[in-house]
């Protein structure tokens, strides 16, 4: 049986699960899947139709197989008088490392990438997905209390090092805006990003393999992941899978 908390923060009350007994599996397929990535802000008063759009991805038939969507939450608008409590500055400065990669022109909420290349037609319906994708290797990630185990095959070798890429993702949240660009506005949320890690793989013939422990003891009640591959400091997705954690 799980184990459930309670978070509060001003303005934002969820419950929280423990998922320590779940064992879940989540694998790529050898094609390119699309990570798409939101930057948005509670303090945006342009970003709740993106979040909005975001979220109705719960409902489409390729999530997770071929679309994993992860919701970043900038802290740049914070000073506008609501501190949104889903932002960190270090997804401010992943951001901000895509312009520097030269991936995005210009460092704006809300901002789309699609496997690491800016998206613009999100809101003129641009097809998400960019399959068929090239063949690049699978990716499998286990979550099984508490540990993560992974692997991942490349088609093309590289002599850099070979990173994963974990986002541990809150679904079902809502936020009531007391001040600020959306005040008055109550605001729901999915796919956020709660906490992420990059650990470096280590290469066992031509897989290279992660193993490492998590704590996801306060991630909100329905959560889920999304993980992908990056090649050493540059940004861009190589491969991606993700899924839900727990019931």
């Amino acid at each position: 049986m799980s184990l459930r908390l309670f978070l509060f923060f001003p303005g934002l009350f969820f419950p929280v699960a423990s998922f320590a007994g779940s064992s879940v599996t989540f694998t790529s397929p050898v094609q390119q899947s699309t990570l798409l990535e939101l930057y948005t802000s509670e303090g945006c008063s342009s970003c709740p139709p993106a979040d909005r759009w975001l979220s109705a991805l719960k409902g489409d038939p390729n999530l997770w197989t071929e679309i994993i969507p992860v919701a970043f939450h900038v802290d740049y608008w914070d000073y506008l008088g609501w501190k949104d409590e889903f932002s960190k500055v270090e997804y401010t400065q992943r951001q901000r490392n895509y312009a520097r990669w030269h991936n995005l022109r210009t460092v704006y909420t809300p901002g789309f990438l699609r496997n690491g290349k800016e998206f613009r037609g999100w809101n003129r319906g641009r097809s998400v997905n960019d399959r068929p994708g090239k063949n690049v290797g699978q990716l499998t990630v286990s979550v099984n209390k508490g540990v993560v185990k992974a692997n991942f095959k490349p088609v093309n070798k590289t002599k850099n090092p070979i990173n994963l890429n974990v986002a541990w993702l809150g679904f079902d949240l809502e936020t009531k805006i007391r001040a600020g660009e959306n005040e008055g506005k109550t605001l729901n949320h999915d796919f956020v990003s709660f906490n992420t890690k990059v650990i470096k793989g280590t290469y066992n013939d031509e897989m290279v393999t992660w193993k490492f422990k998590a704590n996801l003891k306060d991630l909100p009640a329905r959560s889920g992941a999304a993980f992908w591959v990056t090649y050493g400091k540059n940004p861009t997705p190589v491969q991606a899978t993700g899924g839900w954690l727990g019931k």
